[in-house]
């Protein structure tokens, strides 16, 4: 076995290396990356800047993401022209925030998806805490279709509103400024 004038082996150095490493990776990811937005309550939701023309062309729902399970907490939505926001229900405990872009076959008649990067929608939550999120660029092309003719985008939101494709935060969609 290979060993240094002090008697180290080779091996022990790399297992030593390695354990550093592994600290760091940590002591990286408490104080480092990035942490989502979580509330219980979302109170309120304005589009600062609406981009359709028709009065009811696409929706962006705020949501948690779904769990192990299945299961989700539906916060509420804003709809795209006429900045209407539908309540829905309080988390039992805080959950991370997912905004859904969505739009059905029937929005698509009258305007498709023309959302512009640094766009923003303003959340009100948790007794009257408010976020300005950012949203990248998206087009009606961005969208998927998820069922029943339903087309949406995902993106999950940070506590300085940022916004990220992955749930993980890892791809930036948009920063905040």
């Amino acid at each position: 076995m290979l060993r240094n004038k002090k008697g180290l082996t080779l091996v022990g150095l790399v297992v030593v290396f390695i354990v550093i490493l592994a600290i760091g990776f940590g002591i990286y990811k408490i104080f480092f990356a990035t942490k989502s937005l979580k509330i219980k309550d979302l109170e309120d939701m304005y589009i600062v800047t609406t981009r359709s023309p028709a009065e009811s062309a696409w929706d962006i729902i705020a949501c948690s993401p779904f769990s192990d399970i299945g299961e989700q907490d539906y916060f509420g939505l804003v709809r795209d022209n006429s900045n209407e926001y539908r309540d829905g229900n309080p988390a039992k405990r805080l959950a991370r925030v997912r905004l859904a872009i969505s739009q059905d076959w029937s929005g698509l008649e009258e305007e498709k998806v023309a959302i512009q990067a640094g766009d923003r929608v303003e959340l009100t939550y948790d007794g009257g805490r408010r976020l300005l999120v950012y949203l990248p660029r998206i087009t009606q092309e961005d969208l998927t279709l998820l069922f029943d003719a339903v087309y949406e985008l995902t993106l999950y939101v940070a506590p300085d509103g940022s916004t990220y494709y992955d749930e993980k935060l890892t791809r930036l969609a948009q920063s905040a400024p």
